[in-house]
C-alpha cells in the first residue's frame, strides 16, 4: 500500500472510530437536558404551578421518551383540567411501559385513562355537502383535520378552541367555539365559503366620470412654446461644448507652436524635422480652435434666438443637426413657426 493510501486510510478509520463517541456525547447531552426538564417540571406541580410545569415534561419527553416522563406529563395534564389531554397521554403511557417490561406502569395508566373517558369533551365540525368544494382545508386550533375526522366527536381540553376554513378563490371563515369542563358536546358546521371578488381586487375602485363641465383638459403634450425653449437650450449646450473645444485647442496650439520655436530659425522659416512635425500640429490645432469657436458662437446665437423667440400660443417645430464634413465641423439649424 503506498504512503499516500495509507494516510486516507488511517484518516477514514480515525473518522469511524470517533462516530460512536460523537454520537454517545449528543446523546448524553440529551438525557441530561431531558432529566433537568423533567425535575423541574416535577418542582413546579409540586408546587401547583402547572401551566408551566405541563411544558417541562413534554420537552423531556422530546429529549429522552419515557412511560415515566408520559406518565408525570399525563397528570399534569389531569390536574390541570386538560382532560383530553390526560386521556390521550395516559393511552401513550401504557403502551409505552408494557414495551419497557413495566406491567405497574401500564396498568396504572390504562386505569387512569379509563377513568377519564367517560368526563370527556368532544368537538365535532361537520362540513355539509354544499360546502364541501375541491382544496377545502379545515383546521382546529391551527391543526388540519382531515375528511375523515369531519362530523366525528373528537375528545379536545376544555376552553376555547379555533375552527377555521380556506379554499382557492375563497374567503377564509374562521370562529371560536367554547367547550365545557365534562362531558360536553359541541358541534360547528363550516358554511358554504363565498367567493374572492378577484376582479374588483385586481381593478382597484373605479372613479366616478366626470360632468362635461368638470373635464380636466389633456395636459400630455407639451406647450409650443415649451418645445422651443427646451430645443433652443439643447442648441445653447452644443454651443457652450463647441466653444470649450475651441478653447482647448487654441491652448494646444500656442504650446505646440512655441515648442517649434527651439526647432526652427527667426523667422520660423526653416525648421528640423522635429519642427516640422510641431509647426503642422499646432496648425492643425488652430483650424480645430476656430471651427470650434465659429461653430460654438452660431450655436449659441441660436440657442438663443429660439429661446427669446419661443411663443406659447403658436406651434413650434425645430431641429438641430452638427455634422462633420471634409471642410471642417458645422452646425445646421431648422425651424418652422
Amino acid at each position: 500500500m503506498k504512503p499516500s493510501h495509507l494516510v486516507v486510510y488511517a484518516s477514514v478509520v480515525a473518522s469511524a472510530a470517533s462516530l460512536p463517541s460523537r454520537a454517545y456525547a449528543q446523546g448524553a447531552s440529551s438525557q441530561a437536558a431531558a432529566q433537568a426538564l423533567f425535575d423541574e417540571g416535577k418542582r413546579l406541580m409540586t408546587a401547583g404551578a402547572l401551566t408551566e410545569a405541563c411544558p417541562k415534561f413534554a420537552e423531556s419527553q422530546k429529549l429522552d421518551p419515557g412511560a415515566g416522563t408520559l406518565l408525570n406529563l399525563a397528570a399534569c395534564y389531569e390536574r390541570n383540567g386538560q382532560t383530553a389531554s390526560a386521556w390521550a397521554t395516559y393511552t401513550d403511557a401504557a403502551i409505552a411501559a408494557e414495551r419497557g417490561n413495566r406491567a405497574d406502569w401500564a396498568t396504572r395508566a390504562r386505569q387512569k385513562s379509563a377513568a377519564l373517558q367517560p368526563t370527556l369533551s368532544k368537538l365535532s365540525i361537520l362540513v355539509p355537502h354544499t360546502s364541501e368544494i375541491a382544496g377545502l382545508e379545515v383546521k382546529r386550533d391551527g391543526s388540519v383535520v382531515g375528511a375523515g375526522e369531519w362530523a366525528l366527536p373528537i375528545p379536545v381540553d376544555a376552553g376555547p378552541h379555533v375552527v377555521e376554513a380556506s379554499a382557492p378563490n375563497k374567503k377564509k371563515w374562521t370562529t371560536t367555539v367554547q367547550v365545557g369542563t365534562s362531558k360536553d358536546q359541541v358541534a360547528v358546521s363550516v358554511p358554504s365559503l363565498e367567493d374572492v371578488e378577484i376582479s374588483a381586487v385586481a381593478a382597484g375602485p373605479t372613479a366616478a366620470p366626470l360632468a362635461p363641465s368638470q373635464t380636466t383638459p389633456a395636459t400630455d403634450e407639451p406647450s409650443p412654446g415649451s418645445t422651443q425653449r427646451t430645443v433652443g437650450l439643447a442648441v445653447l449646450g452644443v454651443g457652450v461644448v463647441g466653444a470649450a473645444l475651441g478653447t482647448v485647442f487654441g491652448l494646444n496650439a500656442t504650446s505646440k507652436h512655441a515648442d517649434a520655436k527651439a526647432n526652427c530659425n527667426a523667422d520660423q522659416s526653416a525648421c528640423n524635422s522635429a519642427g516640422v512635425g510641431q509647426m503642422k500640429d499646432a496648425r492643425s490645432a488652430a483650424t480645430l480652435s476656430t471651427i470650434g469657436f465659429i461653430v460654438g458662437g452660431a450655436a449659441i446665437a441660436g440657442g438663443a434666438v429660439l429661446y427669446l423667440t419661443a411663443s406659447r400660443k403658436e406651434h413650434a417645430r425645430a431641429a438641430e443637426a452638427l455634422h462633420v464634413s471634409p471642410n471642417g465641423l458645422g452646425i445646421s439649424f431648422g425651424g418652422a413657426w
